[in-house]
C-alpha cells in the first residue's frame, strides 16, 4: 500500500501501515450488539467496514511519522511484532515487515528523535525496547520501563 502524507503548515504527518484488513468478528469489539443490530447497518457498513465474505470487521495497525522543522516523532501503539498474546490469535507473535514499511515511508530507526505510545501496558513498553533492539539502533531516547 502506498504511504499516505498530509501536510499541516510545516508538519508532514506520514501513515504508516503495519496491517489492515478484516481481524475480528463485531462481537469481540462490541459484545453487546445483537445479530439484529448488525443485520440493520449492514448497508452502510459492507465492505469498507465489515467484510462481507468473512463477517470480521476490517481493523488498521499503523503508525504516524510526525516530521517537524525541528523533530521527527514516531507516534504508536506499540503493539507490533514479537509479542506472546496467545489470547489474540489474530496477532500473536506476528512477524510483519514493519522495518520496510518504514523505510519505504522514507524512515529509519535512526531517523526518529522521539516515541510516544499511544497504549502503555507491560507489553506495550516491552515493545518500544524490542523495536530498538530488532533495529540495532537507538528508537528511543527515553528508555522502556
Amino acid at each position: 500500500m502506498p504511504v499516505q502524507t498530509w501536510r499541516v503548515g510545516d508538519v508532514r504527518i506520514h501513515r504508516v501501515l503495519e496491517f489492515e484488513g478484516p481481524f475480528v468478528p463485531p462481537s469481540i469489539l462490541y459484545p453487546a450488539l445483537s445479530p439484529e443490530a448488525l443485520d440493520r447497518n449492514r448497508a452502510w457498513l459492507e465492505p469498507d467496514l465489515l467484510d462481507p465474505a468473512t463477517g470480521k470487521l476490517w481493523i488498521a495497525f499503523h503508525s504516524l511519522i510526525v516530521k517537524t522543522p525541528r523533530h521527527t516523532i514516531l507516534v504508536d501503539t506499540c503493539t507490533g511484532n514479537h509479542k506472546n498474546r496467545p489470547h489474540k490469535t489474530g496477532y500473536n507473535m506476528k512477524n510483519w515487515p514493519y522495518l520496510e514499511t518504514l523505510a519505504s515511508a522514507g524512515f529509519h530507526p535512526g531517523d526518529i528523535d522521539y516515541v510516544l505510545c499511544t497504549t502503555c501496558t507491560r507489553t506495550t513498553s516491552a515493545g518500544t525496547r524490542a523495536c530498538r533492539t530488532e533495529s540495532g539502533s537507538l528508537l528511543s531516547r527515553a528508555p522502556a520501563t
